[in-house]
């Protein structure tokens, strides 16, 4: 089944942009997960994100390296540097003094050198997923546009992952580290959409999920006995795929029976503003517990409900920012107003 012009067709991605997104919200929400969840999760939430990313790639859409950059750039560099204006000009006036010591010791355009770096520490930090994403598909177009045969492609795609083991990519720029560690995912999932989707509606589907979440399981439990940064890569990688082929086989199977959902879709579609605005939304309400309620400093502690609960209260509030957005500033997130709003 070959897909590549209907997929963003399939109600279920929607879904699983959504989740993806809201994995990323739950994730920075207090308080930390225990240590094995916490792995899990890690495991999960930026390789799925990135995957998701590479099913709704197509090279034939794309007939040159530079079109394609000039496009991704427009999606995504147009955002990341509209939010962090945004974001600089409150942190220079109000958010630093409410920061940490570093914030407070930081020189004044430390910020704008870490956003032109493409590895943002101090001001709307989760924007380093887009100068990663734009990073991968930018190396990816460049390296496996030529490459035919796909076996070989996936054997190039996943010796990024012991690149990055190999040598110490933690401070390269633009999040360069990352696309390698996350180039797998994203080229998988483009290079096999139609075996993904035939996956997705194959009658054993189950039980290759729950099979799927056994080897996850004992993934996660070999990390914390492995030695050796190679051998842990290697388990890392099979612990991410198998953990997103579980979820995406529920994923699936929640969006069949319940169809299209307008507040999904209505995220999914603005994952970039929700993935901008959701830690100061997080920190309002952490203000809120602590500053107005006056709830003990260890409040969280353990309480996971509140955890899930903030989450959703995050989610749903990013709408506002999504409609003022879209309505008021399309061009902060790389559009332009249609043209009856033009007209009027």
């Amino acid at each position: 089944m070959s897909i590549p012009d209907q997929t963003r067709r399939y109600v279920w991605i929607d879904y699983a942009r959504f989740t993806s997104i809201a994995l990323v919200v739950y994730f920075h929400c207090p308080p930390a997960l225990p240590e094995l969840f916490q792995t899990s999760m890690n495991m999960l939430r930026l390789p799925y994100f990135f995957l998701i990313s590479g099913l709704l790639f197509r090279f034939e859409k794309y007939p040159t390296f530079i079109g394609f950059a000039k496009h991704r750039a427009r999606q995504l560099l147009i955002p990341y540097f509209c939010f962090f204006f945004i974001f600089y000009t409150y942190w220079l006036l109000r958010g630093r003094y409410l920061g940490t010591e570093e914030d407070l010791n930081a020189p004044l355009y430390q910020p704008l050198v870490e956003y032109l770096y493409g590895r943002p520490n101090l001001v709307c930090v989760p924007l380093w997923f887009i100068s990663c994403l734009y990073t991968l598909q930018c190396l990816f177009y460049l390296i496996f546009k030529k490459i035919k045969n796909r076996i070989w492609a996936v054997v190039l795609l996943l010796a990024f992952p012991f690149i990055r083991a190999s040598f110490d990519m933690t401070q390269a720029p633009w999040m360069l580290g990352a696309a390698f560690g996350c180039l797998p995912y994203y080229g998988i999932a483009c290079l096999f959409k139609d075996r993904i989707i035939e996956f997705l509606q194959s009658k054993n589907r189950f039980w290759w999920a729950f099979g799927c979440l056994v080897v996850h399981l004992i993934m996660v439990w070999c990390v914390t006995k492995t030695n050796g940064i190679y051998l842990e890569t290697s388990v890392k990688i099979i612990g991410s795929l198998s953990i997103i082929a579980t979820l995406s086989v529920v994923i699936k199977s929640i969006a069949d029976k319940l169809g299209n959902i307008r507040f999904i879709d209505y995220i999914a579609a603005n994952a970039i503003i929700v993935l901008a605005c959701h830690t100061y939304l997080i920190r309002i309400f952490t203000i809120m517990v602590f500053d107005i309620w006056q709830m003990p400093s260890d409040f969280f502690e353990g309480r996971y409900f509140i955890k899930l609960l903030m989450a959703i209260l995050v989610i749903a509030c990013t709408i506002i920012p999504i409609y003022l957005i879209n309505k008021y500033l399309p061009f902060i997130i790389g559009k332009q107003k249609s043209h009856k709003e033009q007209a009027t």
